[in-house]
């Protein structure tokens, strides 16, 4: 049984619902692996017009596909380096097409 759980998220307005973010210089992991964590969230910050959230997604379809295939071989390799004493949930409400409505026209 897993000593710790915490939920891997790929977008920040989950936080809302599923509670804070981790710092993840304090996780068990390989620099490299801390770094790429870091790249992704710097690299999901630019989906969105920041000034106009609301205007719709600044990424195409594709781009969110590769950002949605980058993610899950960075959430395995973050099972992998934490092991079997971390429970990771994957959480994809990338950009919470569930809940909201970016008016993305490049559907």
């Amino acid at each position: 049984m897993a000593t710790y759980k915490i939920k891997f998220i790929t977008n920040a307005a989950s936080l809302d619902k599923y509670g804070y973010p981790i710092d993840i210089s304090l996780l068990p992991i390989t620099e490299e692996l801390k770094n790429e964590i870091q790249r992704l969230v710097t690299l999901h910050r630019t989906a969105l017009n920041w000034d106009d959230p609301g205007s719709g997604l600044l990424w195409s379809d594709e781009q969110i596909t590769d950002f949605l295939n980058e993610t899950k071989i960075v959430y395995q390799q973050l099972c992998k380096e934490l092991g079997s004493d971390y429970e990771v949930e994957f959480i994809s409400e990338i950009f919470m097409y569930d809940t909201f409505d970016y008016g993305n026209n490049n559907k």
